[in-house]
């Protein structure tokens, strides 16, 4: 049996091809700007809170109520049930 072999040859750079090098130059430019921009304790960080409406507000209590109205009765099952349980026994 034959065997083969290949070579295979190339050549590396660590730097930009020239038509690249404004074009990376300016992507890694922006970028900074925008990383110094969110860095800037002054600049806005998006993370605002805006107060609810009434309307939101209402809407949130009649929520937070009717969990706990839920939880009521889910717990005054459990006590019924329990209490059958113990009365089988």
């Amino acid at each position: 049996m034959g065997s083969s072999k290949s070579t295979t040859t190339g050549s590396s750079t660590t730097q930009p091809l020239s038509w690249q090098k404004q074009d990376i130059q300016n992507i890694f430019g922006q970028a900074n700007n925008l990383y110094n921009t969110q860095q800037d304790p002054t600049a806005s960080q998006f993370n605002t809170y805006v107060g609810l409406n009434g309307t939101q507000t209402n809407a949130l209590n009649n929520e937070v109520s009717a969990s706990g109205d839920q939880a009521n009765a889910g717990n005054q099952t459990m006590n019924t049930g329990t209490s059958l349980l113990n009365n089988a026994c």
